[in-house]
């Protein structure tokens, strides 16, 4: 028979370890924004003209993302008011069929996905996740594409994911980072 210290003392172990444990087996481990990253700071900036299908052609300031570094790396570690309004413009090398994800992104996203040739595949609305990979969240057309806008989410990327139609126009990059 266990004594009344002893069954407590049990069951303060068992808490601690649960606690000590839990956040490894959820993938819950507290990672910081950060208010800058090094490839944030290499991408170079830019504005993004895009045609609605009510015939507007509007201009987005944009980061480019345009190597392998630059698009993994995107919004992550990055802290919500670090970025701002400031849009990313993924460009791949070639079509590229895949999916994305928000580990490690501490912001809401409207994600454009389009083709080869400008025009609109999908718009998703992404938002930021904890958790094990194993439960990650992914998003994307199932189709390839060769270009991505990631819009931090507001009332003009909302409206604007609403849109019948948009079309990728053309990239007019105003300055490049730092050597």
């Amino acid at each position: 028979m266990l004594e009344p210290f002893t069954s407590t003392f049990l069951h303060h172990v068992v808490a601690i370890m649960i606690l000590l444990i839990l956040p490894l087996s959820t993938g819950a481990v507290e990672q910081k924004c950060q208010p800058s990253t090094a490839v944030w700071q290499s991408m170079a900036s830019g504005d993004v003209s895009i045609n609605t299908g009510a015939g507007e052609l509007l201009k987005i300031p944009v980061r480019v993302a345009d190597n392998e570094s630059k698009i993994l790396g995107g919004f992550q570690s990055l802290c919500a008011d670090a970025v701002g309004s400031t849009a990313i413009l993924f460009i791949f090398k070639r079509p590229f069929k895949g999916k994305f994800h928000m580990q490690n992104v501490y912001l809401p996203l409207e994600t454009f996905f389009f083709s080869d040739q400008g025009a609109l595949l999908k718009v998703e609305h992404m938002l930021p996740e904890a958790g094990s990979i194993r439960q990650r969240q992914t998003y994307g057309p199932d189709e390839a594409f060769l270009y991505v806008l990631e819009i931090p989410s507001s009332e003009f990327s909302r409206k604007l994911g609403q849109q019948d139609s948009l079309f990728l126009k053309e990239l007019d990059v105003t300055s490049l980072p730092p050597q």
